[in-house]
């Protein structure tokens, strides 16, 4: 970060190179094009030679790791430290680039993704494994975490991953945002590519798909467009474009990227009345139960056109 101590106008916590941009790119190109200062703050952006005491290593290599560099097509789906090494460090100077189309500054903590850390039971047996969520977050990284974001400079505005589709790492930051921050100053995104699914979103807010209590959420949700403008969504999509490692893996190509982008952005202007918004949720106080009224307003913030999957 440059100038430490001035106010950050809005922070964004991504858990990985690309989240952010994925999820927020519009609403941080715009802050950033109308001169706010804006800081992607990606969390787990290392290698294993960036913290060995944590890292899985040639001897005990993460079947999630060999599945993964297979899917994105570096070296040959090996998963020895180099080609780990090798892998993240292709996807930092992606996410260089992407920042600087979206004008925000980028800044690359360097703990290790889930794929390449060691868990108290093993490595990851595979890449489902990551989204398991019977699988618990390693509280001693959440304590790390925490105590590392409540040192950061003064924020105007934070955003934070709401976990939709349980990607560990996911569910990680978001715990350690809500240990390291008071609640009235989160806001929480959609995590695309998940957020397409009606019943993740509802999940991650703690609820079956049936509006049923399965786990206590913070409180009463609600969610409030973020608007934003079609130059913004041109930079999104330019942006995502940038993390040419992850297009294929996740969207088939460029060209399903951005039409998949073009639909979200176009439900969500349905959903708010607004010309163009992504999605930002907060949670409005304590809750010991949900009752009818909380349902509808759920309900009635959540898009009816939605993938099931």
């Amino acid at each position: 970060m440059t100038s430490p101590e001035s106010p950050i106008d809005l922070l964004v916590l991504s858990p990985h190179l690309d989240d952010a941009a994925l999820s927020c790119g519009g609403q941080i190109h715009r802050m950033a094009r109308t001169g706010g200062r804006v800081v992607v703050l990606t969390v787990f952006a290392g290698g294993p030679s960036d913290d060995p005491c944590s890292a899985v290593t040639d001897r005990d290599a993460s079947p999630a790791a060999v599945a993964f560099h297979a899917l994105i097509g570096l070296e040959a789906g090996e998963a020895g430290v180099a080609a780990a090494d090798a892998a993240v460090a292709a996807r930092r100077a992606e996410d260089r680039v992407a920042c600087e189309i979206l004008g925000a500054e980028g800044v690359r903590w360097r703990r290790l993704d889930a794929v390449y850390r060691r868990h108290p039971d093993g490595p990851l047996p595979s890449l489902a494994a990551l989204f398991d969520r019977a699988r618990p977050v390693d509280e001693a990284l959440v304590a790390a975490l925490a105590a590392d974001l409540r040192a950061l400079p003064p924020l105007r505005r934070l955003l934070v991953p709401l976990g939709v589709g349980g990607h560990l790492d996911h569910r990680t930051v978001r715990a350690a945002a809500e240990r390291a921050f008071p609640p009235s100053s989160l806001r929480y995104y959609e995590d695309l590519p998940y957020a397409r699914s009606r019943r993740a979103r509802w999940h991650a807010l703690g609820l079956s798909f049936l509006g049923e209590l399965i786990e206590r959420p913070l409180g009463p949700w609600r969610s409030e467009p973020a608007p934003w403008a079609e130059i913004d969504l041109e930079a999104k999509i330019a942006a995502v474009a940038a993390y040419a490692s992850q297009v294929e893996p996740l969207f088939g190509s460029a060209e399903r990227m951005a039409h998949t982008l073009d639909t979200v952005a176009e439900r969500l202007a349905i959903r708010f009345d607004e010309p163009l918004a992504e999605a930002v949720w907060r949670a409005t106080g304590s809750l010991d139960r949900l009752d009818e009224d909380s349902f509808d307003r759920i309900d009635a913030t959540s898009p009816r056109g939605a993938s099931h999957r």
